[in-house]
């Protein structure tokens, strides 16, 4: 990777956790239907401005670059109307490290949650995961829930990782791989 900003092992880490999460890799449009042929990636997500995620992952990460804040848009999650409000979003440049981490998270150009991927974490990336898509539930009496969001009903003061977007498999193993880390 001559000449390419070498990432250390917590950054690598860090950036699975955050596509694991919310985040993406990004292939050039050369290669989407052909992601094996691809030689780079970049990573890019995006927060709401109001929550400073974004902000928070550029102090830890400054070679990831923040974009034009989005402004705010209506919005429709579970057949509810609302509006969303402004996003900061962010993106890295293309890198070659970035591509090995593509094939972990991903298989045939789909987000995946594999062991492999679980196991490459580490506590870094299990934070940024956390901090993407996770949790604690403190509500009282918990309503009743079909499963389509957020999965199975827990006990108050439960971590809980909102991994739905996943197939269901991929949720059974990372549950397996839960229990027995």
């Amino acid at each position: 990777f001559d000449g390419e900003r070498q990432l250390s092992g917590d950054e690598r880490r860090a950036i699975l956790g955050t596509v694991l999460g919310d985040s993406r890799f990004v292939l050039s449009p050369a290669f989407r239907g052909a992601p094996e042929k691809a030689r780079s990636a970049a990573v890019a997500g995006s927060h709401s401005q109001k929550s400073g995620l974004t902000l928070w992952k550029l102090s830890e990460l400054p070679w990831l670059k923040a974009l034009p804040v989005q402004p705010g848009r209506s919005v429709v999650i579970n057949g509810r109307a609302g509006e969303a409000g402004p996003t900061a979003p962010f993106r890295s440049i293309n890198m070659r490290q970035l591509k090995r981490l593509y094939d972990l998270a991903y298989r045939e150009g789909q987000k995946r949650l594999s062991q492999h991927a679980l196991d490459a974490l580490g506590p870094r990336g299990l934070a940024w995961l956390l901090v993407d898509d996770g949790c604690v539930q403190k509500y009282g009496p918990a309503r009743q829930n079909n499963g389509s969001r957020g999965g199975r009903l827990v006990r108050d003061e439960t971590l809980v990782f909102n991994l739905q977007g996943f197939p269901r498999a991929d949720i059974d193993e990372a549950a397996e791989w839960f229990r027995e880390h």
